[in-house]
């Protein structure tokens, strides 16, 4: 359909370039992008809550989001993190997330609009 095929286009770059997308062959990345769901959050939107179980991934494409994390061994907060494009660096802050949500464990950071 037009829809399927615009969809493709806007997102197939960005979702190959994120390491857990990279062995997915162009049909199950196809089926990801198919499948993604818009979402609009306004300003102090509780967007993850620490402490829930991850049956979510999350892609932020514009806006700017705050990331409480908080560890037993220290606490970190990352404010005001701008996000003009999708963040699609592997080594990024928020690869514990990734991993979280591929072991559906509890969220280890809180993240609010």
């Amino acid at each position: 359909s037009l829809k399927n095929v615009i969809l493709h286009h806007m997102y197939f770059k960005i979702i190959k370039n994120i390491e857990i997308f990279n062995e997915c062959t162009d049909i199950e990345t196809g089926y990801v992008i198919n499948n993604l769901k818009m979402m609009l959050f306004l300003v102090d939107d509780e967007i993850i809550r620490q402490g829930d179980f991850g049956n979510r991934m999350y892609f932020i494409s514009s806006g700017m989001v705050d990331v409480f994390l908080t560890v037993e061994k220290y606490q970190n907060e990352i404010k005001n993190q701008n996000v003009d494009q999708p963040n699609i660096d592997s080594d990024s802050e928020f690869d514990n997330e990734e991993n979280t949500l591929m072991k559906h464990e509890t969220r280890i950071n809180r993240l609010m609009s």
